[in-house]
């Protein structure tokens, strides 16, 4: 969970300004997998992971790389709002305690909101692909 959370925030950093990326590539190197393969492990990954010393690591890179989003106006402005609650707090992906995604289209929602229910920008995707199809004018 760490890892998806780690390479879920990763994003953002990666396409904000060229040294914040590059100062989480020099944080992580070589282990740049950690967020760009999430199920891919070193011998040694795993016994850092019996010793406690990769969920460290991973828990120190994910601080880092969410108060760079929590502090950066460009990056702030890539969350998202729960279309379903219309809460204005903003939410990130990599929330992963309270964000889920549509698996189809990327969507952001709160996942008390999504639970059971059909993403409202794939119905809307599928209502004006149909519109289309058909010419009729689109709403």
């Amino acid at each position: 969970k760490l890892r998806e959370k780690l390479s879920l925030v990763a994003v953002y950093l990666l396409s904000c300004k060229h040294s914040v990326a590059e100062d989480l590539k020099k944080r992580i190197w070589p282990q740049d997998y950690l967020y760009s393969d999430i199920h891919l492990y070193s011998f040694s990954d795993l016994e850092n992971v019996i010793s406690g010393v990769l969920e460290k690591k991973l828990n120190a890179l994910i601080k880092f790389t969410i108060n760079h989003v929590e502090n950066c106006k460009l990056c702030l402005q890539k969350g998202f709002i729960c279309e379903l609650c219309s809460a204005k707090k903003i939410i990130y992906p990599f929330q992963v305690d309270v964000a889920d995604r549509c698996h189809d289209c990327g969507a952001v929602y709160h996942i008390k909101c999504f639970k059971g229910v059909e993403c409202p920008k794939c119905i809307r995707k599928a209502k004006y692909a149909s519109q289309r199809a058909s010419n009729l004018p689109l709403e």
